[in-house]
């Protein structure tokens, strides 16, 4: 997996891949809106690192610096 330092979002596999969880895992979250997240187009979803970070912290109380 491959992230840019500067990247202001990731995608939903990149979420997935920082977990070692399956793409469904966080796609399930996403689409229900427990994972902040940005549609750019019909099948295009990003989630901004920051909310996702944010989500990581209020789950497991864990920080994670990207």
């Amino acid at each position: 997996m491959k992230i840019k330092k500067d990247a202001i979002y990731y995608t939903i596999q990149q979420c997935a891949d920082l977990l070692a969880v399956d793409y469904r895992f966080i796609y399930d979250r996403v689409i229900t809106g427990e994972i902040p997240s940005k549609k750019f187009a019909k099948k295009v979803i990003r989630v901004p690192k920051t909310g996702f970070h944010a989500w990581m912290n209020d789950k497991q109380g864990v920080s994670i610096n990207a």
